[in-house]
C-alpha cells in the first residue's frame, strides 16, 4: 500500500486524494490554509488530523497542489524541516509551472514532476480521471512515475518539455475558462433579446454540444459555420449595431479569427477582405478610444 500525502487539499488535491484512495492508497494527511477546509479533506479521505511536518516524511506520494505562487516556497519549506527523502515521488498539480519550482524536494533526492490532469474539479466526490488526458513533466524516472500513477487513475498519458507548459496551460484555459465567459455572453444576450435565463440555457445546450462534437470529429474549419463561413456582410453588420462596445470589440476580436479559418475552407477573398475590415475598423475604433 503506497501513502499519500497532500498539501492543499481543495478541489484538485482532494480529488486526487479520493481517486488514490478507492484505488487502495493510505492517505497519511492532508492540510489546507483554512483550518475547516482541513477537517473536512481529513474526514473524507478518512486521515487523523496532524502537522504536514509529521506527515510528509512518511509519505510516498506528496501531492502539492497549492496556488501556483505557494508551491515553490511550500517546497523550501519543507525541505528545510527535513521532510523529503529519496525515492518519494513529489508532484505538483499546476497547469502553468515547471517541476523547476519542486527544486528542494530534488535536492533532497525525491522524485519532482508537474501532474496536470486536463479536467475541471467542480465537485471533488464525483470526478473520475478515466480517459482525461494526464500532462507530465519532469526528470526520467519521475515522469515514468507519473506515467504509472496516471494509469493507476484509469488516464492517459502526455509527456511535454518545460518550455511548452505555458502554450499548453494557456489553450486549456482558452478551452475551458473563456468558453465559460463566451457562454456568458451569449446568455446576457438571449436575456436581452426577452430569454429568462434557464430556458436560455437550454436552448444553448444542444447548439454548444453539436458545435463541440462537429471540431472534435471534423476539426475547426469543417465545423466553422454560420455568417462569416457564408461571408454575410450585411448580417454580420447588423449584429455589431446591436452590441454594446464590450461586446462588439470580442465579437470583432473573434472575428477576424473566424475570417480566417473560413478563408482555409473557401471564403472568396473578396468576401474575407470586406469582413476584415468590418471587424478591424471596430477594433481600431476601440485601440483609439481614450
Amino acid at each position: 500500500m503506497q501513502r499519500v500525502a497532500v498539501l492543499g487539499a481543495g478541489r484538485v488535491g482532494l480529488s486526487l486524494g479520493l481517486m488514490l484512495k478507492s484505488r487502495g492508497y493510505e492517505v497519511v494527511g492532508a492540510c489546507c490554509r483554512r483550518v475547516e477546509n482541513t477537517e473536512r479533506a481529513c474526514r473524507l479521505l478518512g486521515c487523523p488530523e496532524a502537522s504536514r511536518l509529521e506527515f510528509v516524511p512518511v509519505a510516498d506520494v506528496v501531492i502539492i497542489s497549492t496556488p501556483d505562487h505557494a508551491i515553490a516556497s511550500v517546497a523550501a519549506e519543507l525541505r528545510a524541516a527535513g521532510c523529503f527523502r529519496p525515492g518519494q515521488l513529489v508532484m505538483h498539480t499546476s497547469g502553468a509551472r515547471t517541476s523547476a519550482d519542486l527544486a528542494p524536494a530534488a535536492a533532497s533526492g525525491a522524485l519532482t514532476l508537474s501532474f496536470h490532469p486536463l479536467q475541471t474539479f467542480p465537485r471533488c466526490e464525483t470526478v473520475s480521471l478515466e480517459g482525461v488526458l494526464v500532462v507530465g513533466e519532469g526528470e526520467g524516472p519521475a515522469l515514468a512515475a507519473g506515467q504509472a500513477l496516471a494509469r493507476v487513475l484509469g488516464a492517459r498519458w502526455q509527456s511535454l518539455r518545460p518550455g511548452a507548459k505555458p502554450l499548453y496551460h494557456a489553450a486549456a484555459v482558452m478551452t475551458c475558462n473563456y468558453l465559460v465567459v463566451l457562454l456568458d455572453v451569449a446568455l446576457h444576450l438571449m436575456a436581452a433579446a426577452g430569454f429568462a435565463e434557464e430556458p436560455a440555457r437550454a436552448a444553448l445546450e444542444p447548439l454548444v454540444r453539436s458545435t463541440l462534437e462537429s471540431v472534435v470529429h471534423l476539426g475547426p474549419a469543417a465545423a466553422l459555420t454560420g455568417p462569416v463561413a457564408r461571408g454575410e456582410v450585411e448580417t454580420i453588420a447588423t449584429h455589431l449595431r446591436c452590441l454594446d462596445p464590450q461586446d462588439r470589440n470580442l465579437y470583432s476580436v473573434l472575428g477576424v479569427r473566424a475570417v480566417e479559418l473560413a478563408r482555409s475552407r473557401g471564403l472568396s477573398e473578396q468576401d474575407a477582405c470586406r469582413l476584415r475590415a468590418l471587424f478591424e475598423e471596430v477594433t481600431h475604433e476601440t485601440v483609439q478610444r481614450p
